[in-house]
């Protein structure tokens, strides 16, 4: 077994990433949004909940909550896609590296840094497709095709909304054989930056397990979707005002933007291993499930009510607006680990369950490895004892 050691190791340090604690109400008890399956004798399955809530005026729209696993089967984003494709209007997560732009921003300070901002983010984008294909893209869309091609589709939609100044004028897309202008905004091919590692660690991770990652598959770019979330500066702030540590949160967001070099070494190190993917969605379909409960111990560390009570109430305070007119319903996108936090809130305001949809994220069998049946048995064991020890240390 001492091959799988390092398997284990990694699991435990992934899982948490995947599917972090569920933070609800005390008084107030939601159905599980992870499941386990058996779909047949040898093999196991993660299934996830979306789940309809009516309001207690039947007039109001419908909401569903739709939690997602962040690597699952081309399948499985398939089908969400289609589904989310059925709502009205998909509110969704994205933790942003920059403030997004705010219809609810009026005054002139902050208009103007609404316009300054949009520039910064339209140069940007422009510069690191002139500096990845040598040469300036022709306009806009050719720079979102980019995006989308990159698998980057949320940030196709950032640069889509960006391209809009203060008073809702679009800027002109102006460019020569060298340069390249924003209004007051000027890049040549000289001063382009070099662009940035694009490795995520969920994308690699995915790689790794032999699934899709979620922002290669589900396309935000949709016209009923709409962005609903904290940016990075956003939470910074958050946090200086609540007196967190800020100083983790930066180094939590690093490793997850800056981590090639990890997972160059783990992806080399699980190709040693033979049928590491099948292996190791076999192992996770228990330990994410099973991982809820150890985190669950977490709920009262501010770090964590800062990335789940924080981002849980942007996307709730943005309900109100999002369910007038005609709209029939709403899907509320985001990350399993959100949904009972956001479910709790939503009885509260005396919404209540009216039905819920299972999606299968992805299985393994193990019948369709080599190793003996002993072998899973302890490999179970062996993450169901680190995931104790994990949750006796808190």
């Amino acid at each position: 077994m001492s091959r799988f050691a390092g398997l284990f190791t990694f699991l435990c340090l992934v899982i948490p990433m995947l599917a972090t604690a569920q933070e609800a109400d005390s008084e107030i008890h939601p159905s599980p949004y992870l499941q386990k399956v058996a779909p047949s004798e040898t093999a196991v399955a993660l299934e996830v909940a979306a789940r309809r809530f009516v309001a207690p005026d039947s007039t109001n729209c419908d909401i569903w909550l739709v939690g997602v696993i962040h690597v699952g089967t081309k399948q499985y984003y398939a089908e969400l896609q289609n589904f989310l494709d059925s709502c009205d209007r998909v509110l969704f997560e994205c933790v942003s590296d920059v403030d997004l732009p705010n219809d609810t921003q009026d005054s002139p300070v902050l208009r103007a840094k609404l316009r300054a901002r949009n520039q910064t983010i339209l140069a940007e984008e422009t510069a690191f497709y002139a500096q990845k294909y040598k040469r300036f893209p022709s306009n806009y869309a050719a720079v979102e095709k980019h995006l989308i091609r990159s698998g980057r589709c949320i940030q196709a939609r950032i640069f889509k909304q960006a391209q809009f100044d203060e008073n809702n004028q679009k800027f002109p897309f102006i460019h020569t054989d060298s340069t390249l202008s924003f209004s007051d905004t000027v890049y040549t091919l000289a001063t382009l930056p070099k662009v940035p590692n694009e490795t995520n660690f969920q994308r690699e991770l995915a790689k790794i397990l032999e699934l899709e990652f979620q922002l290669n598959r589900i396309r935000y770019d949709r016209p009923h979707f709409v962005h609903c979330d904290l940016s990075m500066p956003d939470l910074l702030r958050v946090a200086q005002e609540k007196q967190i540590d800020t100083a983790s949160l930066l180094r939590v967001e690093k490793t997850l933007h800056a981590s090639g070099f990890i997972m160059d070494i783990a992806t080399g190190f699980f190709k040693m291993i033979p049928q590491a993917g099948l292996i190791m969605r076999y192992v996770m379909v228990e330990a994410i499930v099973a991982s809820t409960g150890v985190m669950e111990s977490e709920k009262d560390n501010s770090m964590m009510r800062l990335i789940l009570t924080e981002r849980n109430e942007a996307v709730l305070s943005r309900l109100q607006k999002e369910t007038q007119g005609n709209i029939r319903n709403v899907a509320i996108f985001y990350g399993a680990a959100h949904m009972d936090g956001i479910e709790s809130a939503l009885m509260k305001r005396g919404y209540r369950p009216k039905e819920s949809r299972w999606f299968k994220a992805f299985e393994a069998d193990r019948a369709q490895s080599d190793l003996p049946e002993k072998t899973f048995k302890d490999i179970e064991k062996q993450v169901q004892d680190a995931l104790k020890k994990q949750q006796k240390k808190k």
